[in-house]
């Protein structure tokens, strides 16, 4: 059976658009594909400000939207995974509250492609705020949120229904006498019973199994640039 692709190209014609973070996604109500486009100015500053672009592939046309009403966390790190999450017709990112506050607190910014609107999403009641650089990833289409707990474990919750704070539940912790580096893992894959971690430092991968509570080292080739890779799906689009 034949697929069918599309590829195009993007440009923005008044400023450079290598300058950007892009996030793909799409829209369900128009089922239209669309990219966003955003950046910090004054990142040296106090009072940072973004800049939203958003392309859509149905009019070939860029618009710009609301400045995000929170900084993302991908102002303060190069690291791909803060470039957004895409779930349900929405692009997520991990984001600060108020990054000027010592009382600062994380929470989750979510884009509705179809209103092009933002939604604050609240993290589970248990997180302490102490992690450094908490994470967001998708894993067995859910939104999923990994994070340190007081240097001893790797924590990872799943929201079992998107978008409702009590609908997040515990999914693992696991010591760090299990071979695991705190700052340093990155969630790759999740099944029933497993969990597939990658090490950003030394780029080594591991398989968790929540059977017997153990890590083991994978056979997959090391020295794979995981921050760098992208999740890859047939389609954004059901095929029902």
């Amino acid at each position: 059976m034949r697929t069918k692709s599309k590829e195009f190209t993007v440009s923005i014609h008044d400023c450079d658009l290598s300058e950007y973070s892009l996030s793909f996604g799409y829209d369900n109500s128009t089922q239209t594909y669309k990219v966003v486009a955003f950046y910090v100015e004054d990142k040296g500053s106090r009072n940072p400000k973004t800049m939203v672009k958003v392309f859509s592939l149905g009019d070939n046309s860029w618009r710009d939207l609301q400045c995000f009403p929170l900084i993302p966390l991908y102002w303060f790190s190069d690291k791909c995974y803060h470039n957004g999450v895409h779930l349900n017709g929405t692009i997520n990112w991990l984001a600060h509250h108020d990054y000027k506050s010592v009382d600062d607190h994380y929470v989750i910014l979510s884009l509705d492609l179809s209103t092009e609107t933002y939604t604050q999403l609240l993290l589970p009641l248990g997180f302490d705020n102490k992690d450094d650089w908490p994470k967001i990833v998708l894993l067995a289409d859910r939104l999923c949120f990994c994070h340190d707990f007081e240097e001893t474990h790797f924590v990872m919750w799943q929201m079992k229904d998107f978008g409702v704070q009590d609908s997040w539940i515990q999914l693992f912790k696991i010591s760090y006498e299990n071979h695991l580096e705190s700052a340093y893992l990155l969630p790759l894959y999740l099944s029933e019973n497993t969990l597939l971690l990658a090490n950003e430092r030394d780029l080594k991968t591991s398989i968790y199994s929540c059977i017997d509570n153990k890590v083991e080292k994978t056979a997959i080739r090391n020295n794979i640039g995981w921050l760098y890779a992208m999740d890859y799906v047939e389609s954004l689009v059901p095929t029902h």
